[in-house]
């Protein structure tokens, strides 16, 4: 599928490089988006949008149980579309160039990581109906096991895609 270089150094270096990518990709939209979405939040509250938690609706409790329901549902979503995705029948089937390959992998990761930071936005939505700080940091958590649950490593990567160090194996360039 990638026979460009014929430097086994080459294709490992390029392989490290696709497998940080996906990893900052996935600490970008698992990390640096909720807090992000946190703190405008909390801007927003101190500014007098959203309920304050004395003015909590009765249907409070219930969206509470719900939102916690659908963040671990869009967690283990996530997890199959993790699989389904990066299946390595997937890309070894497919005749693509290193770029398509590359931007599959990426285009594939990104999906998969913005379903595992969904429940954040749930978080968030509780908190401006006059939820806690403490309610938006569990779904943070969430996120925070979407992220480490859901990130593809160097090894799953490399059962995917094929050993860096085999001939099957060269970079995008």
């Amino acid at each position: 599928m990638w026979r460009r270089y014929r430097g086994s150094a080459q294709r490992q270096s390029s392989f490290d490089d696709l497998t940080e990518r996906v990893v900052r990709r996935g600490t970008l939209i698992n990390m640096v988006g909720p807090l992000l979405l946190v703190v405008a939040a909390y801007v927003a509250r101190q500014a007098g949008l959203g309920l304050d938690e004395s003015q909590r609706p009765a249907i409070y409790p219930t969206l509470l149980y719900l939102f916690v329901a659908v963040g671990v549902a869009d967690l283990a979503a996530a997890f199959f579309l993790r699989r389904s995705l990066f299946a390595r029948s997937r890309f070894a089937g497919a005749n693509l160039t290193p770029q398509a390959t590359e931007a599959m992998v990426l285009r594939s990761a990104t999906i998969i990581f913005a379903v595992g930071a969904s429940p954040i936005v749930y978080g968030v939505v509780l908190f401006l109906l006059g939820g806690a700080i403490r309610e938006v940091v569990y779904f943070a958590l969430l996120n925070l096991l979407a992220l480490r649950l859901l990130r593809p490593d160097a090894a799953y990567l490399e059962g995917v895609l094929g050993d860096p160090a085999s001939d099957g194996y060269d970079p995008p360039s």
